[in-house]
């Protein structure tokens, strides 16, 4: 088996790097090491980019990808584009380029429209306009519904809809590149309103249709595409019927305090997102940094006892805010954690498989085995632990934050792949 771990050049057209995840050549040896039939569907429940339902779709497998994230489920979307679909992104690209011209001097911008956190009124008028042709032309063909919510389009969006939108996307990210922080993760808006950037319409339209064109050479051949679904959703709670899977091929968010959802806030300002929205999808996710809600220890008290002896280790540690806020995220991560393994032991077949790709970490000088853990909390729910692979990963995140030295010199961390079984 070949690590699992993402290279720093590991992007596409369709996106730039999605920190948390696996490799294609992954996805590929382990779709082909399942042996599944014609007949077979695949969940990866934190689908993120997309790499499980490309993948699938290239190898003739049917696939279904669930993520929180609206961005991420266009993005996912987007690399599923057929070759034979591509072929129109021009015409429908000028299209869009050409409505969005026409409409600019009519755009109204709300006071409160989350671009203008990013961008100067005229730039983020140029922006919006080429966001509402989109949807007008190819998401709300039949009943022209300028009012839906970001899920409501993304669900409503078709692949080459996904695909016009990840151009938009990446339109939007080059003109923020001066906001890359040595946290890959993390990008926060000019402090400054005059420091926003303020790019003409005419600029911005070149480079949309130039990254349209792009977004075409990242296409799915036609004899290789099977059914593939990708949707807003919650892996604790997913919108499927029981025993529909063959095999869960997945990455969960990494326990290391990473903020996928911040990562992506000039992209959910693109589908209109409003800060309250963004902090709300924020709470949500798991892994989530914000500590807002009510823990509760009868939740806690169900994990199974490796975890809580994890956790009581955290509460105990000498550090500061490691009884509160600390101990609330892991916990919070684990309560979710058992949440979703007992979901995707309901939507899985008998015999069916779970394979996850998970990330150690620590907490001051406690390692966390995330691997060891998410197994023992699988083993609770009926899921037998059947195989793990280990892959040193030199250099993380933690390294980038020189406060992290007084605990550890070494900010080496192992990537493991667990394979579990029906029991």
């Amino acid at each position: 088996m070949r690590s699992p771990k993402l290279t720093v050049s590991a992007r596409t057209a369709h996106w730039q790097r999605y920190y948390a995840g696996f490799s294609a050549g992954f996805a590929r040896d382990t779709l082909a090491g399942l042996n599944l039939d014609r007949s077979a569907q695949v969940l990866d429940p934190w689908n993120g980019s997309g790499t499980t339902t490309v993948e699938a779709a290239r190898a003739g497998v049917s696939s279904t990808g669930v993520d929180l994230n609206p961005v991420l489920v266009l993005v996912a979307k987007s690399r599923l584009l057929s070759e034979l679909t591509a072929k129109s992104i021009p015409a429908l690209s000028s299209e869009v380029a050409e409505a969005a011209a026409k409409q600019y001097g009519d755009v109204e911008l709300a006071e409160d429209d989350p671009l203008r956190v990013w961008f100067s009124v005229s730039g983020s008028k140029a922006i919006r306009s080429i966001e509402s042709s989109i949807r007008r032309l190819l998401v709300d063909v039949e009943n022209r519904a300028p009012g839906r919510s970001a899920v409501e389009v993304v669900d409503a969006s078709s692949d080459i809809a996904a695909a016009l939108y990840v151009a938009l996307f990446n339109t939007v990210r080059s003109r923020l590149e001066f906001l890359t922080r040595s946290n890959p993760t993390w990008i926060k808006p000019p402090k400054n309103p005059q420091s926003r950037p303020r790019p003409k319409l005419d600029s911005i339209l070149v480079e949309f249709l130039s990254q349209s064109i792009r977004i075409m050479s990242d296409s799915i051949p036609k004899n290789e595409r099977r059914e593939a679904t990708v949707v807003v959703g919650n892996a604790s709670s997913l919108p499927f019927g029981d025993g529909i899977f063959d095999a869960v091929v997945s990455s969960p968010p990494y326990l290391t305090r990473i903020d996928y959802v911040q990562a992506t806030s000039p992209e959910l300002a693109v589908l209109g997102c409003s800060g309250g929205q963004v902090r709300s999808l924020r709470r949500s996710m798991l892994g989530t940094t914000m500590m807002d809600g009510v823990l509760a220890e009868c939740t806690v008290a169900q994990l199974p006892v490796p975890v809580q002896d994890v956790l009581h280790r955290i509460r105990d540690h000498p550090s500061k805010a490691s009884s509160n806020y600390y101990y609330k995220y892991f916990a919070q991560y684990f309560v979710q954690t058992d949440a979703s393994l007992r979901e995707l032991r309901r939507v899985t077949k008998d015999k069916g498989t779970c394979i996850l790709v998970v990330q150690d970490s620590f907490y001051k000088d406690l390692h966390i085995d995330l691997a060891f853990l998410v197994a023992s909390i699988g083993s609770s729910h009926g899921w037998a632990h059947c195989k793990r692979s280990d892959f040193p990963v030199p250099r993380t995140l933690a390294a980038s934050n020189p406060r992290s030295r007084k605990y550890r010199s070494n900010h080496a961390a192992v990537e493991s792949v667990i394979q579990m079984r029906h029991a």
